[in-house]
């Protein structure tokens, strides 16, 4: 599968979530000076919708993602970072992405 493809997904998820959550997220982000936020992937399950060939579950598809530093880079060049942590996968999201989100909404 393609890095612009699996891009295009994992974009499509977070606009969902932030065209849900993301104007009450940019105020607190920046009321608190943050950069960035970071957001769990348990929390993108309900806005992932793949048909296939693509991952059924958003897990998957972020497995892929970690395991290809092209799709890495293109994500960060957008304002995203994948990674995990102790309570699992999550997205740090830069806050101009997410205005970028929600204007295309």
């Amino acid at each position: 599968m393609d890095s612009p493809t699996l891009t295009a997904l994992l974009l499509l998820t977070l606009k969902g979530y932030f065209r849900s959550h993301g104007r009450r997220i940019l105020s607190l982000a920046k009321l608190l000076g943050q950069e960035s936020v970071e957001v769990e992937s348990r929390a993108l399950y309900r806005y992932y919708d793949a048909s296939p060939p693509y991952p059924q579950r958003l897990e998957d598809l972020l497995g892929l993602i970690l395991s290809g530093d092209s799709v890495l880079k293109e994500l960060r060049e957008r304002g995203v970072e994948v990674g995990e942590g102790p309570r699992g996968r999550f997205l740090r999201v830069k806050l101009k992405l997410i205005e970028e989100l929600l204007e295309e909404s």
